[in-house]
């Protein structure tokens, strides 16, 4: 008898999950609200559905997919002037659900969320997808797109082809200056510490009239990664040789690039941006750790490349002082700093996402890599953490409450300690 309703178990298990999905979802319309930074898009379904959002960088594409759903319409080339995404198409994917291609004209961030006013009709999904950058021309009269980002790195790399027997020089010439600097420094602060301080800056996300991801019980993404912020700063404060600088202290809106060019004024060692994720399907869960990727490095080369006047020094070398001055040399050392950088970032988010799993689930076992702007800087080791994702009720009411917040911020602190105990003379 036993094994009799066990079997009628599975059975009736079978049946739920077969008529779940020959009961698909359908999309029946959507509403596109296009600007210049920032677009909102509406999806009108028959009933929630769960599925997934990722980003093609290397086509500037957002794929955005719907699991178990049928389209009720079909859009080829949307075309948009003036906004943030140059078009999109749509299609359904045979017994997997429904998709949408949206072309944008850089790097985004988007979040997602239901509408709390839903009728008996349905339920309406808003997807939000934020600029994060304007990408820069490589060279004057060249149109900044992913095609001449290769024509610059195929130029880079045939230059490097002829300076190749002088990067031997160069690397010797580099770490010479690099010392020279290092001395410099090590000789005015001698009467005052007998040890390096190391600057950390911290990074509360989001702030202002951008509140980032809002939970099912209102709670604000800017609140919650302030709160965690304020507290990691404290317990940073107590490890002697180490000096804490927070990029906003307040509920204030502070652009990307103002965060970087905070962090190079106040001669930052690690930079640290906190985060909470946020999801369209509420199930997700778990803290994340990223640093910059290849991609995010090779644009911010082209960058610096282009922007000479407001670049001087990189990694305690003065441009000026260099023997050779061409655009090849600045591409070399930038080239070699982000290497390290990269490397280093990689090193303290491994450090900081050990501890983070004393403390709380993983979404990735492994530190991600993603062109995010704010871990843009070529000789500052940079790393954004994902707290939890706030779009999850559990992990939100984890987030809200302030003992869950200190072992959030004591987790990350003991990261960056062992880092700098391990890392901080190399």
């Amino acid at each position: 008898m036993r094994r009799v309703a066990i079997a009628i178990i599975l059975l009736l298990i079978s049946i739920a999950a077969v008529a779940e999905k020959s009961n698909p979802a359908f999309i029946t319309s959507m509403r596109v609200f296009p600007g210049a930074e920032k677009t909102v898009i509406y999806f009108q379904l028959t009933r929630k559905a769960v599925g997934t959002i990722r980003f093609n960088p290397s086509i500037n594409r957002l794929i955005v997919k719907f699991e178990n759903t049928k389209l009720n319409f079909a859009v080829k080339n949307a075309r948009f002037k003036n906004a943030n995404i140059l078009g999109f198409s749509s299609r359904e994917l045979i017994g997997e659900g429904s998709e949408f291609d949206f072309d944008t004209t850089g790097n985004v961030e988007w979040k997602t969320d239901y509408e709390v006013e839903m009728d008996a009709s349905g339920a309406k999904m808003r997807l939000e997808i934020n600029s994060t950058n304007k990408t820069v021309p490589a060279f004057p009269g060249i149109k900044s797109n992913s095609e001449s980002d290769k024509i610059v790195e195929k130029q880079i790399l045939h230059e490097l082809a002829k300076y190749k027997d002088n990067l031997k020089k160069l690397k010797m010439e580099r770490q010479e200056l690099i010392g020279r600097a290092r001395l410099e420094k090590n000789q005015m602060h001698a009467a005052t510490a007998s040890m390096h301080v190391f600057t950390v800056i911290i990074d509360p996300g989001h702030g202002g009239k951008d509140t980032g991801a809002i939970g099912k019980s209102g709670l604000r993404e800017k609140d919650v990664v302030l709160s965690i912020s304020k507290k990691l700063a404290a317990e940073l404060a107590k490890i002697p040789g180490i000096r804490v600088v927070l990029t906003r202290k307040g509920d204030y809106y502070l652009p990307l690039r103002a965060r970087l060019h905070a962090a190079r004024q106040d001669d930052a060692d690690l930079f640290i941006a906190v985060h909470a994720d946020a999801y369209f399907n509420n199930n997700a869960m778990g803290a994340s750790v990223y640093a910059l990727s290849q991609h995010g490095a090779t644009s911010e080369a082209s960058r610096w490349l282009i922007q000479q006047e407001k670049y001087s020094e990189l990694d305690g070398i003065d441009f000026d002082d260099l023997s050779d001055k061409s655009r090849m040399v600045r591409s070399v050392l930038i080239d070699l700093s982000q290497t390290t950088t990269i490397r280093d970032s990689l090193r303290l988010g491994n450090k900081v996402l050990d501890a983070l799993d004393r403390v709380s689930a993983l979404h990735h076992g492994q530190v991600e890599q993603a062109p995010f702007v704010v871990l843009k800087s070529p000789d500052i080791p940079s790393i954004l953490v994902e707290t939890g994702f706030i779009t999850n009720p559990t992990e939100e009411a984890r987030l809200m409450n302030p003992f869950y917040q200190d072992k959030i911020a004591h987790a990350i602190a003991h990261g960056v300690q062992t880092y700098i105990r391990k890392y901080g003379n190399r």
